[in-house]
This record gives structure tokens, C-alpha cells and sequence, in this order.
């Protein structure tokens, strides 16, 4: 009687150690997969502000290709070196000071 008393506590005992236990891997999984959640939005983030960064740089690229194609077109326009007009002269020294 006294042996299945004991065997009846020891396998309680058990019981209680396997459900603690249980208890804190479903808690620590539980915390792991909010720190996930949180990481992949971290991640999501991160991969918008690349594409922002490429459509932007993409358009500095468009920009400058466009400015270089107008400068090109200036520089190879016939008589260039002539000098202004008194009042493309005024205009241009309010546009470029």
C-alpha cells in the first residue's frame, strides 16, 4: 500500500514537473513568435524604404541623363560663344546669382 502511495506521488510529482515545464516552453514560443512578428515588420520596413531609395535614385539618374542631354544641346548650338543680348544678359545673371 505504502508502494503505490509512493508510486501514486512520484508519478503527481511528474505530472506537475511535465505540465510546468509545458507551460514555459508554450510561454517562451509565445514570446519568440511576437519578437518574430515584430522582426518581419522590422524587415517589411526596411525593404520599402529600399525600393523608395531606387524609384528615387532611378529618378536622379533620368534627371541628370536629361540635364547632361541640354547641356550637350547648349554646348553644341551654333554660334554659343556670340555675346548676349543686354536683355538675355539681365535675365540670365537673375537666374544664375
Amino acid at each position: 500500500m505504502i508502494a503505490g502511495v509512493k508510486r501514486a506521488a512520484g508519478l503527481a510529482l511528474l505530472a506537475v514537473i511535465l505540465i510546468g515545464h509545458a507551460y514555459y516552453w508554450r510561454e517562451r514560443a509565445n514570446g519568440l513568435a511576437g519578437e518574430l512578428a515584430a522582426a518581419e515588420a522590422e524587415v517589411t520596413a526596411y525593404q520599402r524604404s529600399a525600393e523608395v531609395h531606387r524609384a528615387h535614385l532611378k529618378r536622379m539618374e533620368a534627371e541628370a541623363a536629361r540635364w547632361a542631354g541640354i547641356e550637350h544641346d547648349l554646348k553644341s548650338l551654333e554660334g554659343r560663344d556670340e555675346p548676349l543680348s543686354d536683355s538675355l544678359r539681365a535675365a540670365a545673371q537673375r537666374l544664375w546669382n
